[in-house]
Formats: C-alpha cells, sequence, structure tokens
C-alpha cells in the first residue's frame, strides 16, 4: 500500500490492489486472523458527504446529518417531487434513495446530467430536472463547490480544510499566445461565452468542452480547465477525508505502542493490517480486541472532528475472524 499514491493524499495500491477488494463477504473472508487473534473493521459514515456538509454549511444538508436520518432518503425527501409536491420521508422508493444517492456522491466528483441518467438509466431530460431540483434545494453546497472550483483557477491550488494544499498549472488562453486576431472572446448579458473566430461566431457549452466544433486549441483549453476545476473543487473532500484517515491510523499505531509497552515489555501485540480509504483493519489477539475496538473507535471519531465540526463524526465497527465490511 502505497500512502502516497495519489494527488489527494489517498492511498494507492497494487500486487494485489486491496483498495477495489469489493465490501461482499464472498471477497473479504479469506484474509483471517491468526490463531487466537481477531479482525477489528472500523470505517467511517458518509465521510465525504459529512465533510462537504460541514465545509460548506449548508443548513439542509446539515440538518439530515444532525437529525440522525438516513442521509439519501432524507435527501430524496427534500427535492424529489410527486406531482407538484415534495415526496414524504417515509414514502420514498429504492428507486428514489438511488436517485438521491448518486446526485451526493457524484456532485463533488463535477457529475452531470448525462452522466446521471447513463448511471440510473434514465432519460437525459428527467436527469437535468432532478440535478436542477436537488441544486435549488442545496444552495450553499453548491455555491461552496463552485467557489472551490473558481478559485482553484484564480488561486491555482485548493486547500483541505486543516491547510493541505494541491497546486494545479492553468494552462494560458490559447487567444493570448496564437492567433490572437482570430479569436476574440465574448460574454453574453447572462455570462455565456462566445467566439468570434474567423468570421463565425461560436457558442461554448461548459457542459461540453470538448465540443468538435470549436478549434483544436480553444477546445483543449477548456478541457484542462474544466479538469482543474473538477478535481480542484473535489479536493477539499476527498483530500480532507485522507487528512482525517492519516492522522487517525498515527493515532492508532502510536496508542498501540503505548499498550504494547505497557502489557507486553514493549513486545508485538497488534498492528494496523490495512486501510482502504477510510477503513482501517487492525490485527490483534483476541483478548484485546474489545479494548481496542472502542479505543480505534474513539480515536477515529476524534481525528474526523478536526475536519468534521458542523455534523457528527460516525462510525461502524465489526470484530471477526475474518476481514468483514463494519
Amino acid at each position: 500500500m502505497n500512502q502516497l499514491g495519489t494527488f489527494t493524499g489517498r492511498p494507492a495500491g497494487r500486487r494485489p490492489n486491496m483498495l477495489n477488494i469489493p465490501a461482499e463477504a464472498r471477497y473479504r473472508t479469506p484474509w483471517i486472523a491468526g490463531s487466537g487473534r481477531k479482525m477489528i473493521t472500523v470505517d467511517y459514515g458518509a465521510c465525504e458527504l459529512r465533510i462537504m456538509a460541514s465545509m460548506s454549511k449548508d443548513p439542509v444538508m446539515c440538518k439530515g446529518f444532525n437529525d440522525g436520518l438516513d442521509y439519501h432518503t432524507y435527501t430524496a425527501a427534500e427535492f424529489i417531487k410527486e406531482g407538484s409536491k415534495p415526496v414524504a420521508y417515509a414514502d420514498v422508493t429504492k428507486a428514489q434513495r438511488k436517485v438521491a444517492k448518486v446526485i451526493n456522491f457524484g456532485l463533488a466528483y463535477g457529475m452531470k446530467s448525462g452522466k446521471l441518467a447513463d448511471t440510473i438509466n434514465i432519460i437525459k431530460e428527467l436527469a437535468k430536472e432532478y440535478i436542477n431540483s436537488f441544486e435549488n434545494k442545496f444552495k450553499r453546497l453548491v455555491a461552496w463547490l463552485k467557489e472551490n472550483q473558481d478559485g482553484t483557477i484564480t488561486k491555482a491550488y485548493s486547500e483541505t480544510h486543516l491547510g493541505r494544499r494541491r497546486y494545479f498549472f492553468i494552462p494560458v488562453t490559447p487567444w493570448e499566445v496564437e492567433n490572437a486576431d482570430k479569436f476574440v472572446p465574448t460574454y453574453g448579458s447572462e455570462g455565456e461565452l462566445t467566439y468570434q473566430y474567423g468570421g463565425k461566431s461560436l457558442a461554448y457549452d461548459p457542459g461540453n468542452p470538448w465540443d468538435k466544433n470549436l478549434p483544436d486549441n480553444i477546445r483543449d483549453y477548456h478541457m484542462k480547465i474544466s479538469q482543474i476545476k473538477r478535481e480542484g473543487g473535489n479536493f477539499p473532500v476527498q483530500g480532507g477525508n485522507a487528512d482525517i484517515t492519516k492522522i487517525a491510523m498515527y493515532e492508532i499505531r502510536k496508542y498501540i505502542k503505548e499498550l504494547e509497552s505497557k502489557e507486553n515489555k514493549g513486545n508485538y501485540l497488534a498492528h494496523i493490517a490495512l486501510q482502504v480509504y477510510d477503513e482501517i483493519v487492525v490485527d490483534c489477539p483476541e483478548q484485546y480486541a474489545d479494548h481496542l475496538a472502542k479505543k480505534v473507535e474513539e480515536i477515529m471519531v476524534k481525528a474526523g472532528e478536526e475536519v468534521i465540526t458542523e455534523v457528527p463524526v460516525v462510525t461502524d465497527c465489526i470484530i471477526a475472524d475474518s476481514w468483514v465490511k463494519g
């Protein structure tokens, strides 16, 4: 496992890539603890969504977490309508919850209506309606994500809650370096962008930066800007998740060393066997499993609270003979 494997700070894995092992028991149970030992699996509940809620301070989003509701069901009830009225929380269907879940997780990655339509197999017009309704309800969240995206272009970096930065190389606009007389960008009354190129008017669609009607260098520029905005907007979320988990792992290892010194004359007792994003697995003697499980959860919640300040930090824990999903 490479702890410095990605720009966001999340790990990378290979030979085998344990990060891609599915959560189903049939894939995980082959990894077992030794005789007289247990595996403690603790993971954060909806960590990235809680980071978004906390950093954006979106009142609607924070309310769902602070009320302890099933967040995807709550979200669906906030923006999905049946006729002219919002669907009631108790009446949200599995299909509606899935719509909300895909949007909740996809928004930070710059998901558009086409991707939503493909993911949940609906027509693009309905996907647009869902996204527009979501954005109207969670206005502060959407504004915060846009601030991150636009700020990345302005500052050439994006930043986590704890101040870790990712820097970006911002490309120079093509009309500043070549064919300046041919590329004349103009903005309409609502901010729409149009290029006057060789006597032709070429409209730029920000949702389609790879528009083949645009010249190659213009299209390439907007594709790069679109990617930087997407990665810059997402960095405080994924990067914040990575910050939390690395702090937790450091403190867990520190506590294990203290326990070994106190209980076993400094000799080995336990270790962090695996980290899968915001999930931490500890291998330990059976007689210490309950104690360590409680301590690992306590440490992980405290680490989470360094970043997540507006909503509760929640963990799930399971003690078993093998590696299973909590």
